[in-house]
């Protein structure tokens, strides 16, 4: 009896271990979102860009990359508040946003994601493990819902 309760937990435990991808282990916490905007050009497209990021209240200063034939960039940094659906308790976050650009398509990356206390600086470089951990991922997943988000703002003020 006591040879099959240890064989049971071993094979239980091995299965468990064997669902857990590393990739999710290692993972830096970011999403990525790709538009293609058909018959913008890639400077219409970095102007309205610069110009959506200037007048967004969440990025709180805005670094442009170089214009160049192969890809034009912007990388910016923002804070926001999320809170998973059914808690009670805000989180106050920060990220960097970086947005490439050419004819008629953009990659929108979020990455860095982090928590924030106080008044402290954005591009302190921070490994913040907490939203790999099991109390971290609801945190993570409200963090996606907010960035989809925002790449709907930036897609519809480009449409407009």
């Amino acid at each position: 009896m006591k040879h099959l309760t240890a064989i049971l937990a071993f094979s239980v435990c091995a299965l468990l271990t064997s669902c857990m991808s590393q990739e999710t282990a290692t993972k830096q916490p970011g999403d990525e979102f790709t538009r293609t905007l058909p018959h913008y050009t890639k400077a219409a497209l970095y102007d309205k860009v610069a110009a959506w990021m200037s007048n967004n209240a969440i990025m709180s200063r805005q670094q442009s990359g170089a214009v160049d034939d192969v890809s034009a960039s912007i990388i910016s940094h923002g804070d926001t508040e999320i809170a998973p659906d059914g808690s009670l308790a805000a989180l106050r976050v920060g990220f960097t946003m970086s947005v490439y650009v050419k004819d008629e398509a953009m990659k929108i990356k979020f990455t860095n994601l982090r928590r924030l206390y106080g008044s402290q600086a954005y591009d302190v470089p921070i490994n913040d493990r907490f939203f790999r951990s099991s109390t971290g991922m609801p945190y993570h997943r409200a963090a996606r819902v907010r960035f989809s988000s925002y790449v709907q703002s930036l897609s519809d003020y480009i449409k407009q």
